[in-house]
Order: structure tokens, then sequence, then C-alpha cells
């Protein structure tokens, strides 16, 4: 079981939801108000706090805290990929998987990400990473229901294909149509496998998986033709039916010219071996019987080779006549399915909205007063020309929910009230909030940013702060504190240890773990000497960090020029949320 470690902590869980609730269905107004810190005067609220639900436990079991992170985690990763922020969407389910490695729909989703971003290693093994999940494999996070398996067999295979392995790809989606049993197949998912069975190499097309790719397409072509009486498949086209039969017979034509010239180029390759024999026999001094003259055998051999040849350009000419489909040499990759939600497990956790089918309007008959009598009455039925017509009822279509692209990164407070991040998560935000250890989210506006690095004010409430270095860093032992771990609703920072030579233009560090989040403080003493700005994909014995001048530049003079005595530095560090809604 995962015990709150505070109130204060439950408190902050509880409004972080409902946070994650407004974005989600386009609230608009501030973030959730906040506690105001010991010593200080409350600020003034423009939102009431939400209320704990009644009866909810002051425990949750570990899992189910896991469970609702990755479900939000995928949420916020499927709005970002329909608003086109694939960088964002792509650091939502970098978490998701994380803390779920099984999640079938986050691998998945990550690997259309990394296709996005043309990073096709990355795409294809998590994509075979998804492929290897069964669908009905339990998750911690079930609320995103698992797609049926078209997106992913047909990604997987576009990738593949760049891989140059049209074959597997090939496996992949023959597998994914097999398991449908609609019939007719789908048309974009059988174009693709037509595509990579094209594009196989010759070795490939001499062993049974192709012949039984080949197979099951042309019973699955024929499936879906029978949908258009009228018309043929040509390649991944369709053209009238007479036209692909004119193609049809002239090819059969073709063919049948061709079925005689093997013939004979059998026969004339069996009397050019029988004349090569016989010329390496009279040419060897051996004894024959009769015995041939070694002019006339060459003058045969030569005739027998001219004949083969000319055969050869028959057929290699008849063969040119065969009408073909062109295939292109790749398809384009499937967008993501769009997934109704399922209800969630948590009362007062955010789901995602499923969609409302349309009712069409419903036609009801309205009775004229005249027409009502008392159950015991007996009255003949009325008249059609009595009743009036129907009247369609009123249906107002269902208002679609807002989506909204979620940024996290870190944070740390250099002045009471001023907190530096990574300019990229803050950029274009219109809501900002920061959460500290001790405290609810807090209200942000952001005040500038240069390079990699942004300065945000807390409004309504002060921090403890971290100072800066007195000089320049010079190599050795460091430490970053930041949010290893994905957790949207208990955060909690870790002081990770590192490395670090001076500091310089391209400037790095090497940690022991991967802090995760851009924006975390490097500390040497106790105080702060850089900052790294790396992301996800950066490894962690090569992170990129700012230094403690481009820190001082983007401060100026707004930062105290001493530090309290006895700030942890833990203290000093927050979780910074960006929301940019669209």
């Amino acid at each position: 079981m995962l015990r709150y470690r505070s109130r204060v902590q439950f408190r902050s869980a509880a409004a972080v939801s409902a946070l994650f609730a407004a974005a989600a269905v386009g609230v608009a107004g501030p973030l959730p108000a906040t506690r105001p810190a010991a010593g200080l005067k409350p600020a003034a609220t423009t939102a009431p706090t939400p209320a704990v639900a009644a009866g909810r436990p002051a425990t949750k079991p570990a899992g189910e805290l896991t469970r609702r992170t990755v479900e939000e985690l995928a949420r916020r990763g499927a709005d970002a990929i329909a608003l086109g922020d694939i960088k964002a969407a792509r650091d939502c389910f970098v978490d998701a998987v994380q803390l779920d490695p099984r999640h079938r729909r986050s691998l998945e989703s990550l690997g259309y990400c990394y296709l996005k971003l043309n990073d096709v290693a990355r795409a294809t093994k998590s994509m075979e990473a998804a492929q290897a999940v069964p669908a009905t494999a339990p998750a911690a996070a079930p609320v995103i229901a698992t797609s049926s398996g078209r997106s992913l067999a047909v990604n997987l295979a576009y990738v593949l294909l760049r891989n140059r392995n049209a074959m597997r790809g090939a496996k992949y989606i023959k597998d994914y149509l097999a398991s449908q049993s609609a019939a007719p197949p789908d048309e974009d998912v059988l174009d693709a496998l037509a595509v990579c069975l094209a594009q196989a190499p010759d070795e490939a097309k001499v062993n049974r998986l192709y012949d039984e790719c080949v197979k099951f397409y042309e019973q699955a072509n024929a499936r879906l033709e029978a949908t258009r009486p009228n018309e043929k498949r040509w390649g991944v086209d369709w053209i009238p039916k007479s036209e692909w039969v004119e193609k049809d017979k002239e090819n059969k034509r073709v063919r049948t010219e061709l079925d005689d010239k093997a013939k004979q180029m059998s026969a004339a390759r069996a009397i050019l071996a029988d004349k090569q024999s016989l010329y390496a026999a009279v040419t060897s001094n051996k004894p024959t019987r009769p015995r041939t003259p070694v002019a006339q055998v060459e003058a045969q051999l030569r005739t027998a080779k001219q004949k083969v040849d000319a055969l050869q350009d028959e057929m290699t000419e008849l063969t040119s006549k065969i009408a073909r489909p062109a295939f292109p040499k790749l398809f384009e990759p499937m967008p993501m399915e769009e997934l109704p939600a399922v209800a969630s497990a948590a009362p007062g956790t955010p789901t995602p909205e499923a969609p409302v089918a349309a009712v069409p309007p419903v036609a009801v008959a309205v009775v004229p007063p005249s027409l009502v009598r008392p159950a015991d009455a007996f009255t003949p039925p009325p008249s059609p020309a009595d009743v009036a017509p129907p009247v369609p009822a009123a249906v107002e279509p269902p208002t679609p929910r807002r989506r909204a692209v979620f940024t996290t990164a870190c944070g740390f407070a250099v002045a009471p009230d001023l907190v530096v991040t990574s300019a990229a998560s803050v950029e274009g935000a219109s809501k900002v909030s920061a959460q500290p250890a001790d405290s609810e989210p807090l209200d942000a506006e952001v005040v500038r940013a240069d390079g990699a690095l942004a300065l945000i004010r807390l409004k309504g409430k002060r921090m403890r702060y971290v100072g800066l270095g007195d000089a320049a860093f010079p190599g050795g032992a460091v430490q970053c504190v930041s949010y290893p771990t994905p957790a949207l609703f208990d955060p909690s920072s870790e002081a990770i240890a590192g490395t670090a030579t001076p500091a310089k233009d391209a400037w790095s560090v090497a940690l022991a773990k991967h802090p995760r989040l851009a924006g975390a403080p490097i500390l040497f003493g106790g105080r702060v000497v850089g900052v790294s700005v790396g992301g996800r994909e950066d490894p962690s014995s090569r992170l990129p960090a700012a230094t403690l001048a481009d820190l001082r530049k983007l401060i100026g003079t707004d930062a105290p020029a001493t530090l309290a005595q006895g700030n942890d530095p833990k203290a000093a560090v927050c979780l910074v949320s960006s929301l940019r809604e669209k």
C-alpha cells in the first residue's frame, strides 16, 4: 500500500486531478486555489479548492496510483497527437511506458510518434514491442482501450518496409487481416499488403511465406472485388471491368505464346547440352564413334547456341508485353485509431470522454387536448384528419471535448517567487503552474525566456529557494534534483549523483540516472552551477546543460544576493506544468 505522507499531499493529488479535469473539458479560469505558506497572508481565492470525495480512503494501492497516472499520460498523449504536437505526445508515452512497459496502446502510440519524427529504428522497436503484447494482456491502465490492431499492423509494416524487410511487414498485415472476420477486407490494409509483396526481393519469392501471402491476397482481393461488380482492381486502383477483361485477355494470349516458347526453349537447351558434350569429347582427343570432324561439331554447337539465344530474346520481348499494374514503392502511414474511453475506476480521476453518437430526430405525435379521454370512457378512434402531424424532436448535437497539450518540466526557485525552468516547456502556454513538495499547484506566469531557460513568477505564494554558485564550476562530483519517476498525482523529487567537467560552451553532465525532465538544477556544494536541459532522448551519460553564466544572464538582478541558511535544495524544486489549449 502506498500511504500519502501527509494530508497536504493528498489534497495536492485532488487539486491536480481537478486541474486536469478542467483542462480536459475546456473550462476556462485559474488553476485550483492554494493554501498560504506559514507566516504569509493568504492570497485572494479565485476558485474553490476541490473537496475530497466523501468516503475516499486515505491510502491508495501502488498499482491503482500507477494505473491512474498511465491513464492520464495516455490521454494526454492522444490529445497531443490529435493536435499535431508529436514531441509532447512522445514525452507522454515515454513516461507511460516507463511505468507500464507492457501497455500495448502506449507502446504503439510511442512507435507512431517516433515514426512521425522520422526515427525509424525506435519506431520499429516500440511497435514490435506492442505487437508482442497480446491484445488481451492486463495493463496497469486499462482505461485507454486497446486498438483493433489495424494501425499497428500497417505502421509496423511501413517501418519494416523502410528497413528493407518487406516480407516481415507482409506477415504482420496478413495476420491482422486473417483475424478480422468481416467481409470484405479493409481496402487500405489490403493495399499495404500488396505493396509489401510487390517490394519483396527475389530471394524472398522462393520461400513458402511469400506463396502463402500471395494466395491470401488473391482470395481477399476477390472478396473485395465482389462488392463492386462492374469494376476490378488493377494493382491498388479500380478500373472498369471491361477494361480489365481486355487486359486479362491480352495477357492470356501472351502467356500462351510464352508457354510455347518455353517448350521450344527446353528442347533447344537439350540440343545445346548435347552438342556441348560432343564438342568436349572431340576436342579432348578421345575416340568417338562415328568420328566427327571438329569443325562440324563447332558449327552444330554454334547453331544450337544461336537457337537458344533467339528463343531467349523472343521470350524477353513477349514478357515485356504482359500488362502489369504499377505498385507504389511505399504506402502512407496510418493515423492512430480514435478510441472511445472507458469509465475511470477512481472517483475524481479525469478520464477521456467517449464520443457521443448523433441521435437522429424522433418523430413524436402530438395529440390535441380534445382527443384526450378518461380511461373508462369509450370513444371511437380519431380519424387521421384529427391527428396532428408528427413534430420532430429537437436534438442538440453533442459538444466535442476540447483538447489540450500538456508539457511537464522541472523547476527550482531562485527567489521566493521566481522559478527557473525549461523554456521549451512553457513556450506558448496559456496556463502555467508549479507544484512544490509541500504545496498544492501554484499559478505562475512567464517573466522571460533566454535560450533553453525560462523564468516564471509564482502568484500568491512564496517558496524556499536555493542560491547560485559563487564562482565558475571547477568540475567534479555534482547532484541533480529532479523527478526521474513519472508521478502526476504524488510527485516526489530525487537527488541524482553525477559528475561534470568544468563548464564551457556545449556543456554536458553525466548522471547515474536520467532526470527525465528538463529544467532540473545541477548542484555543487549545495548551490546551483548549471541546469539540465536535455530531453528524454538524450543519454544520461551526456546530458546537455546550461551553465551558471547562462543562468545568471536569465535571472539578472532579480535573484537575492545571499541564500537563506538551512534551505534544502529538494525543497526548492517543483514540478512545472504547462497547458496549451488549441
